[in-house]
């Protein structure tokens, strides 16, 4: 396995990895349902967090009660996540500065997510991490979503490096075990809103850190 120090790119999630929003799509997944009546079901983010918007929405309306179509769905939580984006989400602790050291050591950074870019660019900016990345993927712009190495093989190209030369970071066991199964090497990290799903996390990637203050100390 490759010396952490010797990867020539990272690839970031953004919600649940830098972006301390999860917690933030919970309550946007939950108003869906309770705002027409119903309750969210056992297991719903199981399903949808790792999906984009559009998939999300599609997977929605076709396996729950809430009664609307996948555009209305799609609409509802645009508007709810447009402005908490923009205004109110931050960065996990030691989000900065990991990006920071590894920018200055020139090591390529991209984002790869399944928020649409209008949302999360902003959030970027507003935490001043943009000036950060030389690209970014979000899963609407590749044919499958992150149960599928696709997005990261994506952004690898996008900053013109061979897969086994980058490392992707991620929350997610689905996302993490897609990254290594596409040829990059995949880093796990904890989030509280993956926590029943956590040992599945530590058992499907190459490398495993508790917190982004663990990563930073293991690379300096």
């Amino acid at each position: 396995m490759k010396n952490l120090k010797d990867i020539k790119g990272f690839i970031f999630d953004l919600d649940g990895t830098l972006l301390d929003s999860m917690a933030v799509w919970v309550k946007i997944y939950e108003s869906l349902f309770t705002e027409h009546g119903k309750t969210m079901p056992d297991g719903y983010l199981y399903h949808v967090n790792h999906l984009s918007m559009s998939e999300g929405a599609k997977y929605t309306a076709e396996n729950t009660d809430v009664g609307l179509d996948k555009e209305a769905i799609e609409k509802f939580w645009k508007n709810k996540a447009q402005d908490k984006y923009a205004k109110e989400i931050k960065l996990k602790p030691y989000a900065y500065e990991l990006l920071e050291l590894l920018y200055n050591r020139g090591v390529v950074l991209g984002v790869a997510t399944a928020s649409n870019k209008q949302n999360v660019t902003p959030c970027l900016e507003n935490n001043n991490i943009m000036k950060f990345f030389h690209s970014i993927t979000s899963v609407d712009e590749v044919a499958r979503g992150k149960d599928f190495p696709d997005i990261y093989q994506k952004q690898c190209e996008k900053m013109a490096l061979a897969y086994n030369e980058c490392a992707v970071v991620e929350d997610s066991y689905v996302g993490a075990l897609s990254a290594k199964n596409g040829g990059m090497l995949s880093i796990g990290t904890y989030d509280e809103s993956g926590k029943l799903h956590n040992a599945e996390l530590k058992n499907n990637c190459n490398l495993y850190f508790e917190t982004l203050k663990d990563l930073y100390d293991a690379l300096i």
